[in-house]
């Protein structure tokens, strides 16, 4: 399509239909917060809620629209992330279409996807980052922010300094690295492969009850834990490998920590109902 580019200053809606669709949406924003959802219909739908001080620029080229700021430039923008202190704020919704890949990267604003079924990458200094029911790729880079990838279908991969992290679901290969933010995955394929390095974080591990577990970790001082029981060998640098295979497949997961403890546990079976099989008297 035609490159077109549009002011927005305030409360404003813009439709990009299915004649003019596009397969990849940018956003870049300092504060406030953006909210990407999926729609049913080609397209896109954007509503701008609120524009505090420079305005915003919705921009299309070639195959892609952008959401953000005409004076700094995409490019410019990764490069000046952490350090950018400007109070320009704005909150933003956007309606997707099938087939749209999403990359969005702000400074503080929080950043929300859910039901999206493209690829997905988001970049923020303090921002929190939370998406819900997403199929693809999934990539988050944070110095601070939190992060919650809940019901994700696909690999996923996360970079933070200080950032907590929960990702769960459908994820056969994933790949954190923290120095301090505290990690909790929970991956529920028969089959995974989950890679965490961290210096000083916590790292906890749920797997189905069914799927075995074959574990490497490499610490100096941290815990590790199997289903509550002390697995760690001696004190000092160490490693500690378990192997405990189970009937529906095994998850591959390797920690590289210094003083971070890493517990894995498996869920347990529900309890039966206290009431069950009771007569009731007044049947």
């Amino acid at each position: 399509m035609a490159a077109t580019s549009r002011i927005i200053t305030g409360p404003d809606q813009v439709e990009i239909g299915a004649v003019d669709a596009v397969p990849e949406l940018r956003v870049q924003l300092i504060k406030g917060s953006v909210e990407v959802t999926r729609r049913d219909e080609p397209g896109l739908h954007i509503d701008i809620d609120e524009v505090d001080g420079a305005p915003l620029e919705v921009a299309t080229d070639g195959g892609r629209l952008t959401i953000g700021y005409p004076s700094i430039g995409w490019e410019g923008w990764l490069k000046r992330l952490t350090s950018f202190n400007a109070d320009d704020r704005a909150r933003i919704r956007v309606a997707a279409g099938p087939g749209v890949a999403v990359t969005a990267a702000t400074v503080g604003a929080a950043v929300s996807v859910s039901d999206v079924v493209e690829d997905l990458t988001v970049t923020t200094a303090t921002g929190a980052v939370r998406t819900e029911r997403t199929t693809g790729s999934v990539t988050v880079r944070t110095a601070s922010g939190p992060i919650v990838v809940r019901e994700h279908t696909g690999p996923a991969n996360v970079v933070t300094a200080t950032g907590t992290t929960y990702v769960g679901g459908a994820v056969p290969r994933l790949s954190v690295t923290t120095v301090s933010g505290d990690v909790a995955v929970s991956p529920t394929t028969p089959s995974s492969v989950v890679s965490v390095t961290g210096v000083a974080a916590d790292i906890s591990v749920t797997l189905p009850l069914e799927v075995g577990l074959d574990l490497s970790v490499h610490s100096v001082s941290g815990a590790v834990t199997v289903d509550g029981v002390n697995r760690r060998g001696g004190s000092g640098p160490s490693s500690t490998s378990v192997s405990e295979p189970r009937g529906a497949g095994t998850s591959f997961v390797k920690v590289s920590t210094v003083t971070g403890s890493v517990a894995v546990v498996h869920e347990q079976a529900d309890a039966p109902d206290a009431d069950a099989g009771r007569i009731d008297p007044a049947g």
